[in-house]
């Protein structure tokens, strides 16, 4: 049986902004790395055969963190198809200009 563990990228500065991002690869902000401890404590004790990462730099930067805390050394493998919802014309708009 696979267990997957899915975690969220951290704070990037869109998301402080409240823009909408989706494809756009907006850069994390300085606590943007803080919640991985939680998920490396959470994870400690668990081995972790594989790590996939969507190709976003907030994203990949996450998942580093998380695998350096951990002491995975194996390749994250970057995939596209683990981005968020593409928002196409409406990205980077602030979140009320958008509906």
């Amino acid at each position: 049986m696979n267990t997957f563990y899915i975690v969220r990228h951290g704070e990037t500065e869109n998301n402080v902004s409240r823009r909408l991002s989706g494809w756009i690869d907006t850069p994390l902000t300085a606590k943007g790395l803080e919640p991985t401890q939680k998920v490396i404590k959470k994870l400690a004790h668990i081995r972790i055969d594989d790590m996939y990462s969507s190709d976003l730099g907030h994203a990949f930067i996450t998942a580093y963190a998380i695998a350096r805390g951990l002491n995975f050394t194996d390749e994250i493998k970057l995939l596209a198809g683990l981005r968020e919802v593409n928002y196409g014309d409406a990205a980077n708009m602030f979140s009320a200009e958008a509906y």
